[in-house]
């Protein structure tokens, strides 16, 4: 399968809500070296589990209604807001979103992200934490 990042054009068949590109900053950035290690290939896959756990964890708490039903992610999304009421425009991932799957994507190369639950991006600031039982 090709490595294809939801740019904010509603990218057909999209698998991970950040490019390696935007990655690669972030983690630059923040003085991560042990991710300029990885191969791009390695890269894509930990974006994609990432990606693949944002919206498992968060899916239903997301702004919005998503832009169409053959969308891959929820974003671009209409009418999302960020929690402090600022608009979303319609044709973009939030940076907040990449960012935290960035993040998320780097965990991601340590530790089996779906096996304990206990990653915890309440801050993203799109996304609204409810406690569950």
């Amino acid at each position: 399968m090709a490595f294809l990042a939801e740019d904010g054009t509603k990218v057909q068949g999209a698998n991970s809500l950040s490019g390696i590109t935007d990655a690669d900053t972030f983690h630059e950035d923040r003085g991560e070296t042990d991710w300029a290690l990885l191969t791009s290939q390695e890269k894509q896959q930990a974006l994609i589990k990432a990606s693949d756990y944002f919206v498992y964890k968060y899916q239903n708490k997301m702004p919005g209604i998503k832009g169409s039903a053959e969308q891959t992610f929820h974003f671009p999304a209409e009418g999302a807001k960020y929690l402090n009421g600022y608009d979303i425009a319609n044709n973009v991932v939030p940076k907040e979103v990449i960012y935290c799957v960035c993040d998320l994507a780097f965990r991601s190369t340590k530790n089996d992200l779906m096996s304990n639950g206990s990653v915890d991006v309440s801050s993203v600031g799109v996304v609204e934490e409810t406690n569950q039982v």
